[in-house]
């Protein structure tokens, strides 16, 4: 039941970060609905079946359980939300880069 509430608090804070992504200048395309349908419609009908969400949920569960020991703890909660923002910091700044380098600014 636990590794159940943990894996769908995973799935949550990986959905409001998919939400979120695209806010504060982000690239076109990859903002709000869009992007977490292109995220978690893995046969890309248009819908998210339960299937779709359990595998998305079970593959962040396994990507923050870093000791694979079947339970998410906070340190290793924390630990996967920092990674996930340091990525997202790095591929604003590479979308930013490119903006500027087209001439393009907001």
């Amino acid at each position: 039941m636990k590794k159940h509430v943990l894996a769908t608090l995973a799935l949550c804070l990986f959905a409001s970060g998919v939400l979120a992504e695209g806010h504060e200048g982000g690239p076109k395309g990859q903002r709000g609905p869009e992007h977490f349908m292109q995220k978690v419609d893995g046969d890309k009908d248009g819908k998210v079946s339960k299937a779709e969400w359990s595998a998305k949920g079970d593959t962040m569960f396994n990507e923050s359980d870093a000791d694979k020991d079947g339970f998410i703890t906070r340190e290793e909660a924390q630990a996967f939300h920092e990674k996930r923002a340091e990525k997202w910091k790095a591929k604003k700044a590479e979308w930013k880069a490119k903006q500027e380098a087209a001439g393009k600014t907001e």
